[in-house]
């Protein structure tokens, strides 16, 4: 089963703007309230009152106007929280966020130790899958900011009212709701063909999604320009030999995201999970970009004497700020060859090949370098010494 937490901040849009208000003051959005202050709430403000309804209401109460730039800048200071547990993070407002814990050691326990740490009061719902993640977020309150909705799911979706059954469109609740049907629960008791036959094709995925099923896919939109790859140790291993194995192989997913994008980096975070949910993060910033699979290998390995004597379940490596490599233009370069140079020397190898053998001439990327000289190079490279 997937675990997808739905967070919701409240007091991020407020902190933008009103630092020092003591009094009522709210944001609004398109002439409706989204945020009120504890103030406001006194006054009974409300998320939702019209900007008219809440000046006759409070005429003295500061309303700032949504300005989604202002609130983008500070979007880091809480999503970069999110960003150390899940390498698929979805902002869908600045406020508000995806996160993906699927197959993470303690999944479960994440919630609380995100309240802890994050800069504002947040509200977290969990669940299978994008919808009743929402949906779980939508039970939360100030004496239950979170609710976990894989816990006793059939239950919750049984009580859970039509109103939130938001895969469903407001006229196929509608339809349900004139039809008699007021909970979940009672649409889960309609088959399959009886659904089908009401919502034509459309009855298939409502089907699903009455029964618990639904959209589990978080895009990994945050950190941007970044790499987060992990490499799991089933059952866990405190053998040096094997988590060297480990840290290879993690430098070799590493090293076929970066040729794909092109991309390299001097930052490195490495994450060790280790038994029973303990994380340590360690972090290096290089004096040279890491780019090839040699030097992330001789990057990673750096960090082995931080390593604690424990077992480990998982390893998770994150490259932040990603620059595009830089490459030699050949009309900037007066010395790179032209086609013609090559197509001469092409045919000027190949005479010779002919006449004494393929391995009488060889280019430099056949040349075979001494191991040793490869691992000098890579430490170098990582470390900065010559």
């Amino acid at each position: 089963m997937h675990y997808i937490l739905a967070v919701r901040l409240e007091g991020f849009y407020l902190s933008a703007h009103a630092q020092g208000v003591d009094g009522p003051s709210a944001v609004a959005k398109d002439k409706q309230l989204i945020e009120v202050n504890a103030a406001g709430r006194e006054r009974s403000l409300m998320p939702g009152m019209s900007v008219t309804e809440a000046k006759s209401l409070v005429h003295e109460a500061k309303i700032f106007l949504w300005d989604l730039p202002r609130y983008e800048k500070r979007m880091p200071e809480w999503l970069d929280f999110l960003a150390e547990w899940s390498n698929a993070v979805e902002p869908t407002s600045p406020a508000t966020a995806f996160l993906d814990l699927t197959g993470f050691p303690g999944a479960s326990e994440v919630p609380k130790a995100l309240r802890a740490r994050l800069p504002y009061r947040a509200y977290i719902g969990a669940g299978p899958n994008r919808w009743i993640a929402e949906a779980a977020l939508a039970e939360t309150s100030e004496s239950q900011p979170t609710f976990d909705a894989c816990r006793g799911l059939d239950g919750f979706l049984s009580r859970l009212p039509l109103d939130q059954f938001s895969p469903a469109l407001p006229e196929q609740r509608r339809t349900l709701q004139l039809l008699g049907y007021r909970t979940l629960g009672e649409v889960r008791s309609i088959s399959r063909s009886v659904m089908q036959d009401q919502f034509g094709e459309d009855g298939k995925r409502l089907f699903h999604a009455a029964q618990g099923g639904g959209d589990a896919t978080i895009r990994e939109v945050y950190p941007p320009d970044a790499l987060d790859v992990t490499f799991a140790f089933p059952g866990g291993t405190e053998d040096r030999e094997v988590i060297v194995r480990g840290l290879s192989a993690l430098a070799v997913r590493a090293h076929k995201i970066l040729k794909k994008r092109d991309a390299s980096g001097r930052t490195v975070h490495l994450t060790l999970e280790i038994a029973e949910g303990e994380r340590i993060r360690l972090s290096r910033t290089f004096t040279r970009n890491i780019q090839t699979e040699e030097v992330l290998i001789a990057a990673l390995l750096s960090f082995l004497g931080d390593f604690p004597d424990a077992e480990l379940e998982r390893l998770r490596l994150q490259m932040p700020g990603l620059a595009r490599s830089r490459s030699i233009q050949p009309e900037l370069n007066p010395h790179a060859a032209t086609v013609a140079d090559l197509n001469r020397v092409d045919h000027a190898v190949s005479k010779v090949k002919a006449a004494f053998g393929d391995g009488v001439v060889l280019s430099a990327g056949e040349m075979k370098e001494p191991r040793r000289k490869k691992v000098l190079r890579a430490w170098g490279n990582v470390t900065g010494w010559c």
